[in-house]
């Protein structure tokens, strides 16, 4: 049942579920986003960092793909904190929301990868030389 303009007790906020899987990730997104913006991977490597075939080709792009790829992540954490606002106002059923939460969560996952991966085939096709 889907109930507008429902203002919840704090309790009831910090457990919806629509709260917690936006909040938290997009938190998290910005968190990462900064660390890798302050102190990016020097080496290509299999752990940490943006670790795509394109953005392991070589380490020209490799470099350039950590700082993008920070950006877009800090924003996207921005854009999952902006999301789960609707849950301090808009009551929906929890198996709804948190699957909402995670429907968004998958969707923008893709839309950063593929915005980081378009922009670094731009990038590379322009600094050939």
């Amino acid at each position: 049942m889907l109930r507008l303009f429902v203002i919840f007790t704090p309790m009831e906020v910090l457990f919806n579920p629509l709260f917690i899987t936006l909040g938290s990730c997009g938190l998290i997104f910005m968190v990462m986003g900064y660390i890798m913006r302050k102190k990016p991977p020097k080496e290509i490597n299999g752990l940490y960092g943006y670790r795509t075939p394109r953005a392991m080709k070589n380490q020209k792009i490799w470099d350039y793909a950590q700082v993008y790829s920070a950006k877009v992540m800090i924003k996207y954490g921005g854009y999952f904190l902006l999301l789960c606002l609707p849950g301090y106002f808009i009551y929906i059923e929890p198996e709804i929301a948190a699957g909402a939460g995670l429907v968004i969560l998958l969707i923008g996952v893709a839309l950063m990868i593929f915005q980081v991966e378009g922009h670094l085939k731009k990038w590379e096709s322009e600094n050939k030389g």
